[in-house]
This record gives structure tokens, C-alpha cells and sequence, in this order.
């Protein structure tokens, strides 16, 4: 982070040249927005930046943050929600994609083989017959891909962290 504040104090310093410097700016307020996504995050990296002699090219950083239109909200890398849903059984395979971790949610099946202690990664998805392929690894064995389908026998939880 400090060099996205030097790059921006340099481009405060040199506003004899305007359209350089203020699209200098505004590209380090943007660069600023996308990570810190959080009113905490911003603060922090304000108060991180405290003591060096670049406090007003910070704020003025803050201040073009401000003004720049809102990000879309983070979505989990995993069940592909804003809100997590980590835990949560699944209600559809509609957002269930290829590379997705699931849990075991089934009481048939034995306690080892239910809940966090067992992964399962999603192989593909046949959204026309409801219909998931995954693959799980038990210990230090991976088993053959399986078929789940929606409703049907297992149950599976979004396993997101």
C-alpha cells in the first residue's frame, strides 16, 4: 500500500499538470476502493499511514474514495452468495458450480462420514436432471466421483471455510 500512496503523492505534487495528475488520483482512489472494502479497512490503512508526512495526500485519497460510485458486494468464492451460506443445506443446485465444497448432511450415514470431517468437491452439474456429480476424499483415499440428486437420499451443506 505504500507505493499506491507514493504514486499519488507524486500526482498531488505535479498539479501544474491537471489531467495527469487527477487521473493519477482517481486511479489510486479506485485501486484504494477495491481493497478496502470495509469502512474498518479504510480506517485502518488512514491510520496506517499516519506519521509519514503523506497524511493529506491520504485523506484526499478518502475523499475521492467517497465520491466514486459503490462496488458490487463480495460474493463467497464458494457458494457464490453475499451473505455465506456456510453450513446451510442446500435448497438448489442452481448456484452449486464445478470446484464447490459440500459437506455430508445425512443421518444414514455413518457420523465419520457426515458433517466438516468429510469434503466433498463438485465434478460437474446437469442442472436439467437435477443432477451433481462429486468426489470425496476419506482419509487418505479418494473415492470415485458419485451422483447426488436434489432431494433425493443425501443431504449436503455448503462448506465454505
Amino acid at each position: 500500500m505504500e507505493d499506491v500512496v507514493e504514486v499519488a503523492h507524486s500526482a498531488a505534487q505535479f498539479i501544474m499538470f491537471p489531467d495527469i495528475s487527477s487521473t493519477l488520483l482517481l486511479s489510486c482512489a479506485k485501486f484504494i476502493q477495491q481493497s478496502f472494502r470495509t469502512p474498518a479497512q479504510l480506517l485502518q490503512f488512514a491510520t496506517d499511514q499516519c506519521g509519514d508526512g503523506q497524511e493529506s495526500t491520504v485523506q484526499q485519497l478518502l475523499a475521492l474514495v467517497r465520491n466514486l460510485p459503490d462496488l458490487p458486494p463480495l460474493k463467497c468464492s464458494n457458494c457464490g452468495e453475499v451473505e455465506c451460506q456456510d453450513g446451510m443445506l442446500l435448497a438448489s443446485l442452481d448456484k452449486v458450480t464445478p470446484g464447490c465444497k459440500l459437506a455430508i448432511m445425512n443421518w444414514d450415514f455413518p457420523q465419520h462420514y457426515r458433517g466438516g470431517l468429510n469434503v466433498a468437491s463438485v465434478v460437474s452439474v446437469d442442472q436439467g436432471n437435477e443432477l451433481v456429480k462429486v468426489q470425496m476424499r476419506i482419509g487418505s483415499h479418494l473415492y470415485i466421483p458419485f451422483d447426488i440428486t436434489n432431494g433425493e437420499g443425501i443431504g449436503f451443506c455448503y462448506k465454505c471455510d
